[in-house]
């Protein structure tokens, strides 16, 4: 049930495994089946059918999905099938999930993932994320090269003019957390610390949520 402070809320949208409330202007929450509803899906129903769903109904699979826990077999079965067939934006919302399975897909989960951060075309915040919860130390050399590229993308005190400009900083600070969660370096936590007194109000509400999330 949606907290009962969203008193305005209008269902936007609903198919088999979300809802879509907007609560205001602006603002809409995601309620999925998944967690509410305790709905389960079977992965072979998702592999014959992903091709047929509209971009629309992906995304929405994807964001419900993300919530399920715990994961059964099934639901790692499809965790897979979409790491071999989805895109960027299925990749990034499920990089939580798959440091969920099982340790025996902890392996695949972690070359997955430190892949997904050697690529520089994309937002990785997602990935870094994800490696830090997976606590696995093999990841750090990885981490340590993402870490040079991304301190090059960012300013201790350049203001910011555009809203994109702040995704390298959260792209950024992400980053520093895994490797302090990994490596406990002071170097990371200093580099978090470092954009707490940055000029943009944005950059510094994330170095807080970073340095609370290490």
């Amino acid at each position: 049930m949606l907290n009962d402070h969203f008193k305005d809320k209008q269902l936007v949208r609903e198919n088999e495994w979300i809802r879509i409330y907007n609560i205001g202007p602006g603002q809409q929450y995601y309620e999925s089946k998944f967690v509410h509803d305790n709905v389960q899906v079977l992965a072979k129903s998702i592999e014959s059918r992903w091709h047929t769903l509209s971009a629309e109904e992906q995304a929405d699979f994807v964001m419900a999905f993300q919530s399920k826990y715990p994961l059964t077999s099934e639901d790692e079965e499809i965790l897979e099938f979409l790491m071999n067939t989805g895109d960027e934006n299925v990749w990034s919302t499920l990089a939580l999930p798959l440091t969920r399975m099982s340790s025996s897909k902890h392996e695949k989960a972690l070359a997955f993932l430190i892949e997904r951060i050697q690529r520089r075309d994309t937002h990785r915040a997602n990935y870094y994320q994800a490696l830090g919860e997976l606590k696995d130390t093999k990841a750090i050399p990885a981490l340590k090269v993402a870490y040079e590229e991304e301190r090059r993308t960012i300013s201790l005190d350049k203001p910011l003019t555009d809203f994109q400009d702040i995704f390298p900083y959260i792209d950024y600070l992400a980053c520093c957390a895994a490797l302090y969660i990994l490596e406990g370096s002071k170097e990371f936590k200093q580099a978090i610390e470092a954009l707490k007194s940055h000029p943009n109000e944005n950059v510094r509400s994330q170095a807080n949520l970073a340095l609370r999330s290490s």
